[in-house]
């Protein structure tokens, strides 16, 4: 089961949120909800690009690692955009553990930090008993070109 939300609030700030079962299936979906908000937000179509790389590993990371129950659990991700920023939230139900790939271990996994540091303008992790939560920020004023 699906669940969608939107608002506008009187300074402009639309946001919208979608929460799906803990499921690969669910990935395309969650992009495709993602890229759509971005390109309305004015975004190009390479910092769109950029940012559902990001957005991909963080969702892949709640499925992976965010979800005990497996599809039981929810993921919810949301989109927030206004004038200076559009921002994405990616929440699971988990418990995160944040490593990182070693130095020239080229079979090693753990990259997708690197990968959400390198392609947007921000990044954050928010971990709680509850869960964790990922926010990815792109910067319009840096709309056209990658950081």
């Amino acid at each position: 089961m699906k669940n969608t939300d939107q608002t506008m609030d009187k300074n402009r700030v639309a946001r919208k949120a979608l929460t799906i079962p803990a499921d690969a299936a669910s990935c395309g979906e969650l992009r495709d909800f993602v890229r759509a908000g971005a390109l309305d937000a004015g975004l190009s179509e390479e910092r769109t690009y950029d940012l559902l790389v990001a957005v991909n590993e963080a969702i892949s990371n709640a499925i992976e690692h965010g979800s005990p129950l497996g599809p039981r659990n929810k993921i919810r991700v949301s989109w927030t955009q206004d004038s200076n920023h559009f921002e994405v939230r990616i929440k699971d139900e988990g418990v995160f553990k944040r490593t990182l790939a070693p130095s020239g271990d080229e079979e090693a996994r753990g990259r997708g930090i690197f990968l959400m540091l390198a392609l947007t303008d921000q990044v954050s992790f928010n971990e709680t008993a509850k869960g964790t939560t990922v926010h990815l920020v792109i910067h319009h004023q840096s709309a056209g070109s990658a950081t």
